[in-house]
């Protein structure tokens, strides 16, 4: 594999997890569960994984003067992942996350917001200017500029997450998108969305099911449809994020789209497998051995 400059947009949060044995009921209660500390968030999901997979990773955000901070600069430092932040005057993101052994989550964000006037915009088209692929994530503070990092000419690769197929806030992400990846959370059929998409002129649109495997459709309108491997259950976040970043190495490693999403469920089984947010100890090799043993 050759490994690619690939600079992920957004997306990083201190996060506190709380693993319950269901989550609670809508009404007054005490809840017990035990709980602890990662470095979280879409963007650091990705790209933890893509530099693991071998990968040279740059990840902008927004930080604020504080503990939280901190701990994400030396997290990224230990992972070997070039960080470039801009100043958020409303702090450095939190949440708390309610998780079950399932993979239901509830989060609770208890720290939010950007003001978009303190980002560099130059700054962060520099970046892309620099990258293969851009994996652009969909928070608030990159809203305004995601027309601008299309125009640039990069493959740009987007996650919508729990898109419900009618949501505003999507269309400027939606818009700058060549490669989709989103959810069925918020759909019982996620086809005729994907199906839209491609008709709309996207390369691809995947959408993943949890525990039911993940759709691709391709350009020609086929549908692929995979479904998971038995990977023993820790913890579901970032699986969705490690899915991309599987699913980006292996496209561009030789354009099999199947393969590609075989390959992308490995590598969401090694994070569910992983108290961490990607997978632990996770090499592209180890993937591909992991592909060649069962087939």
């Amino acid at each position: 594999m050759k490994p690619l400059k690939i600079l992920v947009l957004g997306g990083t949060s201190v996060d506190e997890i709380v693993m319950l044995d269901k989550l609670p009921d809508p009404y007054p209660q005490t809840v017990f569960g035990k709980s602890f500390q990662m470095v979280g968030s879409t963007g650091t999901g990705k790209a933890v994984a893509l530099k693991r997979l071998g990968h040279d990773v740059c990840l902008h955000t927004m930080l604020g003067d504080d503990e939280e901070a901190r701990i994400q600069k030396e997290y990224f430092r230990r992972n070997g992942i070039d960080l470039v932040f801009g100043h958020n005057a409303f702090g450095t993101e939190k949440h708390i996350n309610l998780m079950t052994k399932s993979g239901d989550r509830l989060s609770i964000f208890t720290r939010f917001g950007y003001d978009n006037k303190e980002l560099d915009k130059e700054e962060v088209m520099s970046l892309v200017d620099k990258a293969d692929v851009i994996c652009l994530n969909i928070i608030s503070y990159l809203s305004d500029m995601a027309a601008t990092i299309k125009k640039a000419g990069k493959p740009v690769w987007v996650d919508l997450h729990d898109y419900d197929g009618k949501n505003p806030y999507y269309e400027p992400f939606i818009k700058s998108a060549d490669y989709i990846i989103m959810s069925n959370d918020a759909l019982k059929d996620p086809v005729p969305v994907l199906k839209q998409f491609v008709r709309d002129g996207k390369l691809l649109a995947i959408a993943t099911k949890g525990r039911d495997g993940s759709i691709v459709v391709d350009q020609e309108k086929n549908i692929h449809e995979y479904g998971i491997f038995d990977f023993p259950y820790v913890d579901s976040n970032g699986a969705g994020d490690s899915f991309t970043a599987g699913f980006i190495t292996s496209f561009y490693e030789d354009g099999d789209i199947e393969k590609a999403q075989v390959m992308a469920t490995i590598v969401a089984g090694l994070a569910v497998a992983s108290s961490d947010i990607a997978g632990c100890n996770m090499t592209w090799d180890y993937v591909k051995s992991y592909y060649d043993n069962n087939q």
